[in-house]
């Protein structure tokens, strides 16, 4: 990434063109002096458009992967297009926070920063998802941390000896913020020296001094490993530190969720953003105090449960939609007019008592007031933060070979398979309710699942084989090191993300309760709902099925088969409200520069 000023204009130079480009190629009428407002398309309009296949697509839309020798190449470019789940919509690209100005001359810029979470892969994603959805509906530049040693991604091999981790590894964000305007990225370092120790923000009020960092240190890539966060080593020195200049967000995703108003105070000279008063501060607590009137008898569980089976509209009042996703919350986290004027805000990614963790789903936690607003979030994540191209193209080559060895001419021409993810490892101490022998899983929770002699991919950290010796007595199991002579040139901490990739595209899936993992696998295969089962597009509803250890855990298997609204513990699965009829209202609305 360019790190000065000048790199930093010319990417927005390019937006403002590729924007102008843009309306031209799709013929879209923008009116820059009041893009305040969403308008309606006529009767006799065109949809809105969508290049999922074009010769000048951008970046990150569509997935074109290098030819690989050992595979068939139509083969291996079906493989490629069956993953593609995400979507170019050109518009989405172009909008921006609910509190931007219109004018950008005008604009203060201001920041979020956050660590990243002290847990392993899927907690870190979580947690990140959540901190870049923040930045971008409160319209500030997001400041990446620094890069880390990740909880168990430390595999190196005679090729491959990279073990320190950003979130560029894994997710386009440098490719994004040429993409998207709404969006716009600095690296710690970059942030450290460019504006704090410019003074630009958080100087000495007394003295006008800039801050200093510890040591005057500004290069801490490298240096850290999540799992420490701010309690010792080079974590404690960077973060007890940070937590202390900078503005730390309080909200507790377990107790509030936060809302994000739709402002009413429109940009002037004293106040350079579109701000939230007093008047939509209060309109976010009548909300909740409606909410809570509904529960005479003070529980929560009728309102959850009313909506299993019966999803709220996506464009219902916000109002019925927040009534959804506060769940059994009994607070709000309104970002206020406060909260706006800070110049950098900053999410923490440790548990304590003094401090808290954001291991929650963005989608069960960010609320925007005008559904429009919300849904786009939503898009932008399905759409634009999804896994690098290493990542899709080598779980592409997986796809390609499984698709090849479950072909059968006369009872699979399709070459179709199952999948499952079967947790193991540090579970079978944290949570014994998912731990099961061998033969139970089959029998209780594969065998009314999975037709006999199936094809069956299973993701897993099991590293005895012996334990799936009741599945392959009646299935055709893989596992990933069964093609390790596809993945040569690949690093080996990246296998995880290939293996849940790959696992999201079975037919039917199994995973374990309360993995993360499994959850984001579920979550991906939402994402196609479109594609291959657009039938429940408005329901959420999935081929998928949990096993788990306990008789207590039995209505979970079913889960994921029918509508539930979201409830705590938010980490233990994902929601349908996560990837539910997310494109609704794209075809019948063109003017959104700004909403």
């Amino acid at each position: 990434m360019e790190t000065n000023i000048a790199a930093s204009s010319r990417r927005k130079s390019h937006r403002a063109f590729f924007a102008i480009l843009i309306s031209v190629v799709f013929s879209v009428s923008y009116n820059f002096s009041r893009f305040r407002s969403w308008k309606p398309l006529e009767e006799n309009s065109n949809s809105l458009h969508e290049s999922l296949v074009t010769d000048n697509k951008p970046k990150v839309a569509g997935l074109s992967c290098p030819a690989f020798p050992l595979l068939e190449q139509s083969q291996f470019e079906a493989a490629q297009q069956e993953l593609v789940y995400w979507r170019d919509i050109p518009d989405d690209s172009q909008l921006v926070s609910p509190y931007k100005c219109p004018s950008h001359g005008n604009q203060t810029r201001k920041f979020l920063t956050f660590e990243p979470d002290e847990g392993g892969w899927n907690n870190a994603r979580m947690a990140a998802e959540t901190a870049i959805t923040m930045a971008i509906a409160m319209g500030r530049v997001l400041v990446l941390p620094p890069t880390t040693t990740m909880y168990l991604l430390w595999e190196t091999t005679k090729t491959s000896k990279k073990t320190h981790f950003g979130f560029m590894d894994f997710f386009p964000l440098e490719l994004l913020q040429d993409e998207l305007a709404g969006l716009e990225i600095m690296t710690f370092q970059e942030f450290l020296e460019q504006e704090v120790l410019t003074g630009h923000v958080l100087a000495n009020p007394h003295t006008g001094e800039p801050l200093q960092p510890p040591g005057g240190k500004t290069k801490w890539d490298g240096s850290l490993n999540n799992w420490e966060s701010g309690r010792q080593g080079n974590g404690q020195e960077l973060w007890q530190w940070w937590r202390s200049v900078a503005t730390p967000l309080p909200w507790k995703y377990y107790e509030c969720t936060a809302v994000f108003p739709k402002p009413s105070h429109e940009c002037d000279g004293p106040t350079p953003w579109n701000a939230v008063t007093e008047v939509d501060e209060q309109r976010m607590r009548d909300y909740m105090q409606q909410i809570l009137q509904q529960e005479p008898d003070g529980s929560p569980q009728p309102r959850i449960r009313s909506y299993d089976g019966n999803p709220t509209a996506v464009d219902a009042s916000p109002l019925d939609r927040l009534a959804e996703i506060v769940a059994d919350r009994r607070q709000l986290c309104i970002y206020d007019r406060n909260l706006q004027e800070a110049s950098v805000l900053h999410a923490m990614g440790q548990q304590s008592e003094s401090t808290t963790r954001f291991l929650v789903h963005f989608y069960a936690f960010v609320f925007m007031e005008d559904w429009r607003h919300d849904i786009w979030l939503k898009r932008l994540v399905r759409d634009h933060l999804r896994y690098v191209d290493e990542i899709q193209c080598a779980a592409s080559r997986i796809v390609a070979s499984l698709h090849e060895k479950a072909y059968n001419a006369e009872t699979n021409p399709e070459g179709l398979y199952h999948s499952m993810h079967v947790r193991r490892g540090d579970f079978q101490r944290a949570y014994v309710q998912v731990v099961i022998p061998g033969e139970a899983l089959y029998e209780e929770h594969v065998k009314d699942v999975f037709e006999e002699k199936s094809t069956i991919y299973i993701a897993t950290d099991e590293k005895d084989a012996t334990y799936f010796a009741p599945l392959a007595q009646h299935y055709n199991l893989f596992f990933m090191r069964d093609f390790m002579h596809l993945l040569e040139d690949v690093n080996p901490n990246y296998f995880g993300m290939i293996d849940q990739v790959v696992a999201s595209t079975g037919q039917v899936f199994i995973g374990t309760y309360l993995s993360t993992f499994s959850g984001y696998i579920n979550r991906l295969r939402g994402y196609r709902t479109r594609k291959n089962n657009p039938k429940e597009i408005t329901t959420g509803n999935l081929r998928s099925f949990y096993y788990y250890g306990i008789p207590e855990y039995a209505d979970k298997k079913k889960l994921m088969q029918r509508y539930h609204s979201v409830e705590q513990a938010f980490w233990t699965h994902e929601f349908p409200v996560g990837w539910r009829d997310l494109d609704h209202g794209v075809t019948n609305v063109l003017d959104r520069r700004r909403i």
